[in-house]
């Protein structure tokens, strides 16, 4: 049996200081959450301050979380920075929050600005562009990369807000990891390279503890619409994406070619049709987990087998041992029942 290893670091200009060390037993469990896309990963660290003497770091510490198994070496999960601490009682316990520090640190700035050719002709030259001015290093898919940009308005946003809300509607996702800006196909189960990401196995006996799965009837749509304008003809263009039965969902923002049209109702099926489905698995711990890595389900059930992707991994250390929870939905199938609102888009229905 593997022994599990967590290392909590207090990192700062005067020396890194081993909390974990330091607190011993009265560190009483950790938790590391890596959401999908812009949500920031997160860290919570509870504390046993029985005598309510407990140095903690502050707010706006710098926090390093290094976990996995004695046998295999530590894994970085990231660094954070203190954002709220909670103190409780009785019994006393104090329960420290951070977010990941990139993605804390480029939330704060909003800017208004136009983006356009031919400084940002591709999609993948605005993403090396934001990079570049937050200090990161551009992590881009091929096809994404290759999109083509007329103009984009930056209004009042964080330029992860901004890039989130272009890149969804060509159907990728947008998240800071590690130093890098990565944009890459959502539930594409591939990196920023195309090389497909390593399937994690789940099975009875081998790594699974426990699972809810739930299945749900949910309104559907036939089609969905999004609409552009047509310069040369100073007209509307409606594009539709899928012929299926039933009304049609209809984007309200206006696109700057049909093109992005095209690909915001493509998008936006592919969301409708991934949601169907919703599981949640408790495994055993596995510090190389993280969302967009495909989870392949086996041995359980009808209803449970098969492919899911993760949207949300959760990692804790505490007292029973190690353990990984992955909550996951049902792949994009893009097919004629899809088209469901989008990220920050509006929904209404059609005739």
């Amino acid at each position: 049996m593997k022994t599990p290893f967590l290392r909590l670091v207090h990192v700062s200009d005067a020396g890194d200081v081993d909390l974990t060390e330091r607190w011993g037993p009265l560190l009483r469990g950790l938790t590391v959450t890596d959401e999908r896309g812009l949500e920031s990963d997160k860290v919570a660290v509870i504390l046993d301050d029985r005598d309510g003497r407990i140095a903690y770091p502050p707010t706006g510490a710098r926090v390093r979380v290094e976990g996995g198994y004695v046998e295999e070496g530590g894994t970085v999960q990231g660094d954070y920075v203190i954002d709220q601490v909670d103190l409780n009682g009785w019994p006393q316990q104090i329960t420290l929050h951070g977010a990941a520090v990139d993605a804390k640190a480029a939330a704060k700035e909003r800017r208004t600005e136009a983006h356009q050719p031919p400084v940002t002709p591709t999609l993948g030259a605005l993403v090396a562009a934001l990079a570049g001015r937050n200090g990161w290093t551009p992590r881009v898919s091929a096809p994404l990369a290759a999109v083509p940009l007329e103009y984009e308005a930056q209004a009042a946003e964080s330029d992860l807000a901004f890039l989130g809300r272009v890149v969804a509607r060509h159907g990728g996702l947008v998240t800071v990891k590690q130093g890098h800006l990565v944009v890459a196909p959502r539930s594409g189960g591939r990196t920023v390279s195309g090389d497909g990401l390593p399937v994690l196995v789940v099975a009875p006996g081998v790594n699974l503890l426990d699972y809810r799965v739930s299945w749900k009837d949910r309104e559907t749509h036939g089609s969905v619409q999004a609409r552009s304008f047509d310069r040369a003809t100073a007209r509307p263009v409606t594009v539709t994406v899928g012929g299926g039965r039933g009304a049609a969902s209809v984007i309200r923002e206006p696109f700057q070619s049909e093109a992005e049209a095209r690909a915001a109702a493509t998008a936006r099926a592919t969301s409708l049709a991934r949601g169907e489905g919703s599981a949640s698995f408790s495994l055993e711990g596995d510090p190389a987990m993280g969302a967009e890595r495909p989870v392949e389900v086996v041995g359980v059930r009808a209803g449970v087998d098969g492919r899911w992707t993760p949207t949300r991994v959760e990692h804790r250390w505490d007292d029973a041992g190690y353990a990984t929870r992955i909550d996951c939905e049902t792949p994009g199938q893009g097919d004629s029942r899809a088209a469901g609102a989008g990220a920050g888009e509006t929904e209404e229905s059609g005739p």
